[in-house]
């Protein structure tokens, strides 16, 4: 038996409506894997040697989106921020952490000398920061760094500069 026109022409529809049923549960999934992450930023793993510290510091440059601070509404201040700052090692164990409130303008930082050395006497940490966004859902937007230096002279070793995040 071969199939009508009208019979294909309903099967065009539903698969037509099934491939836009598809391409928007895929969307939506998309949209909520990205949401979960929101305000956690991961920086790059670095090499810590014996009597160097490791030194991560974010500062909150603005908030996003853009501060509503147009007429006909009031200005807003925001924050502070509930901000986190960890340092994880290679197994995936957080070394040391410290909870902030960030407040615009005003770094916060996080300093870790490790005690304990890996292959090549180097400890890999890897940096962390999480800012919880306010009640209405702002994120600050930050600038994160991550330092190592010499615990005994002071003198920089690494600096990883990170990009602005949060735009």
């Amino acid at each position: 038996m071969r199939p009508t026109n009208g019979t294909l022409k309903t099967l065009a529809r539903r698969a037509l409506g099934l491939a836009l049923l598809l391409s928007a549960l895929a969307v939506s999934a998309a949209s909520a894997d990205a949401q979960i992450d929101i305000g956690t930023y991961n920086l790059s793993s670095v090499g810590v040697a014996r009597d160097q510290v490791a030194r991560l510091t974010v500062v909150w440059t603005r908030v996003t989106p853009p501060d509503p601070c147009l007429p006909p509404g009031p200005c807003r201040t925001y924050g502070p921020f509930n901000t986190t700052l960890a340092l994880v090692d290679a197994g995936g164990r957080v070394v040391a952490r410290q909870s902030v409130a960030l407040t615009q303008g005003r770094p916060a930082a996080l300093n870790f000398a490790p005690s304990e050395f890996g292959a090549g006497g180097r400890a890999q940490l890897r940096a962390q920061v999480t800012v919880d966004p306010d009640a209405e859902g702002f994120i600050p937007c930050i600038m994160p760094s991550l330092e190592v230096f010499n615990a005994d002279t002071g003198k920089t070793s690494l600096f990883y500069p990170g990009a602005m995040i949060g735009e």
